[in-house]
């Protein structure tokens, strides 16, 4: 199911290992991953697993207080 959305699979990849990092739920590996999820929409700014990947990171860094600016 998540390999659905791109034939970019340089974009898919980048989406599965930005995945792995942010499950990690910890602050270095939200910025790593928010960077991988940014190269993917480089890569197909149409890939909407891509788009839901970087808003993740986005909503977990806020939510677990990773930011200062919530």
């Amino acid at each position: 199911m998540l390999a659905r959305g791109t034939n970019n699979i340089e974009a898919w990849q980048l989406c599965v290992r930005a995945t792995e990092l942010f499950m990690r739920f910890n602050s270095s590996d939200y910025l790593d991953a928010r960077a991988l999820a940014e190269k993917a929409i480089a890569r197909d700014s149409n890939f909407a697993y891509a788009w839901a990947t970087l808003g993740f990171t986005y909503w977990w860094d806020g939510r677990l207080g990773y930011t200062g600016d919530s």
